[in-house]
């Protein structure tokens, strides 16, 4: 199996791990509260964590930009879910300004111990890497990146935290599976993530996200902001699952919303954060609102299982 290591911009054929503060950040898996940790990453030790699957697919890569706050709301939802809503300006693009959404979670970090999977092996590499003084430039968290997973069950063997679930339908199909773990200066596991992307027929597309923040988190606990696309109207619902719990839909507007939609749900569940975002490619000739009608369908089945 060609298996490649990413280092310095280059290929090399030494496995699908990614450590860096440029990869992390084309990633979409470097967030304002990770910068805040200001940590460091280093590549050598990180090859020695290797399994034989390798993922189909890598996260699309985001254009990063600068961008500056002129503004801002905040709107409540469930009381472990709160959304909040910023008017930004990219500085680097002449185009309108725009909104931009992040959730907040109510949740407690969980204790570093109850993870103990094979993931704890990244801990002891960036221990090792904070004992012998690598130290990154400020602002850089240690991160490390693997793609040598192929399914849910595969990443949730390999966290080991015993409370977390399987949520693939029975219907969707299996496209990719990243992982990643992150440390802070001294070496300590401060928060595990994966996701799942999946095909839902033939227009659906999803991502399905698991957080998991340790008890060495020393930030707010919130999601990745959303600053790379237009976004105007952007709404919070609530969600009552079967069960009786309540998750969080954001309804972000699009420009083509009778053919096209994107939105993004989020729920939790013993101090777990789990979200799916949801995208509808359909056709000009598409009935008005058949891609909010159906991605509202799937993330509703979705949460349903909790």
């Amino acid at each position: 199996m060609n298996k490649k290591m990413v280092k310095n911009g280059k290929a090399t054929s030494e496995g699908k791990q990614y450590a860096g503060r440029e990869i992390l950040m084309a990633m979409n898996l470097l967030e304002d509260g990770l910068l805040e940790i200001q940590t460091g990453t280093e590549e050598k030790k990180q090859r020695a964590i290797k399994k034989n699957t390798a993922g189909k697919f890598r996260w699309a890569v985001a254009a990063l930009c600068s961008f500056c706050l002129v503004g801002g709301g905040v709107a409540l939802a469930a009381s472990l879910l709160n959304w909040h809503v910023e008017k930004y300006v990219d500085t680097n693009n002449p185009q309108p300004d725009y909104l931009r959404y992040w959730v907040d979670f109510k949740i407690s970090p969980v204790p570093v111990d109850t993870i103990t999977g094979p993931v704890r092996e990244v801990e002891n590499i960036f221990k090792e890497e904070a004992a012998n003084g690598i130290y990154p430039p400020d602002g850089c968290p240690r991160g490390w990146v693997t793609e040598e997973l192929a399914t849910e069950r595969e990443a949730i063997d390999y966290v080991g935290y015993g409370e977390l679930r399987e949520t693939m339908l029975p219907d969707w199909k299996n496209w990719h599976c990243q992982l990643a773990a992150y440390g802070d200066e001294e070496g300590n596991l401060v928060k595990v993530e994966y996701a799942n992307a999946y095909k839902v027929g033939e227009k659906i597309q999803v991502s399905a996200r698991v957080e998991i923040f340790t008890e060495n988190w020393d930030s707010e606990i919130r999601s990745i902001k959303k600053p790379f696309e237009e976004r105007e109207n952007i709404q919070g619902k609530e969600y009552i699952t079967k069960n009786g719990k309540t998750g969080l839909i954001m309804f972000p507007d699009t420009e083509y919303s009778d053919i096209s939609c994107q939105i993004e749900g989020f729920i939790i569940e013993e101090n777990i954060v789990y979200s799916l975002w949801v995208s509808f490619n359909g056709e000009l000739n598409e009935k008005s609102g058949v891609a909010e009608e159906a991605v509202t369908k799937v993330i509703h089945e979705w949460m349903d299982q909790f």
